[in-house]
């Protein structure tokens, strides 16, 4: 019995092997490879992401057309296209009070609080009820009229409320807040923006979770589970 077991064993290791091999792989993955791996890679990614949509918000502020269309009182298909969660864009019109009177919006998920609007042009870091945003703000003069454009682009929403929809987290792969916190007292990898203005930090929790396995180390796991319940299997039937 003990021969037979032995032999199925030794038929059947290479399977054992894969499974092995498998396991290791998404490991080394997760802790090595994985852009949550380090403080750097995470820090890397929001800057590519918060660096990505300045220049989508720029594209359209230097755009006589877009900006005509988007002041304009008739709805136009430039307004259809802009509709989206993943950054706010707002235009105020100032009125001949010198107040702001909101003219278009492209989501509801976020809004510019007023006292904002009366800032000087640039971009900064503000922490609103519903998250911690990049606002970017430009004073543009069209037609005899001022207006102010603004874009607020989410890095970590924060819900008093949160649902299926609704959920707290880093706006570009949830996943990171297991492992990492942002941080604007200095400590930390730097996050910067397009001009390479410093607009917050990452660092890593203190009681992070070490091995938090993403979509692809999940998938190799799950696959070295198989192969592994596959060996236990042959073993079974050759015993038999």
């Amino acid at each position: 019995m003990i021969t037979i077991v032995k032999n199925a064993v030794i038929k059947n290791a290479w399977l054992f092997l894969a499974a092995a091999w498998l396991y290791t792989l998404s490991f080394i993955f997760t802790n090595y490879i994985s852009y949550r791996s380090s403080a750097s890679k995470v820090a890397s990614i929001l800057s590519e992401y918060i660096q990505g949509e300045e220049r989508s918000f720029r594209n359209i502020i230097i755009d006589s057309g877009q900006v005509s269309a988007i002041v304009s009182d008739s709805l136009r298909a430039v307004k259809k296209e802009l509709v989206t969660d993943a950054q706010g864009i707002f235009a105020y019109r100032i009125n001949k009070f010198g107040n702001a009177e909101e003219i278009f919006w492209n989501t509801n998920k976020m809004s510019v609080q007023e006292d904002d609007l009366y800032k000087q042009d640039g971009n900064t870091i503000v922490n609103y009820q519903d998250g911690i945003f990049e606002l970017i703000k430009k004073t543009i003069a069209s037609n005899k009229s001022t207006y102010i454009f603004c874009s607020l682009i989410p890095i970590h929403w924060e819900y008093f409320m949160q649902n299926e929809y609704l959920k707290q987290g880093f706006a570009v792969h949830e996943e990171i807040g297991n492992n990492y916190e942002l941080t604007t007292d200095g400590n930390g990898i730097p996050v910067k923006s397009s001009n390479g203005r410093i607009l917050f930090s990452i660092k890593e929790k203190e009681q992070s979770v070490k091995d938090t396995p993403g979509g692809f180390s999940i998938i190799l796991r799950i696959t070295a589970l198989l192969i592994l319940f596959s060996f236990i299997s042959k073993i079974a039937a050759d015993t038999v």
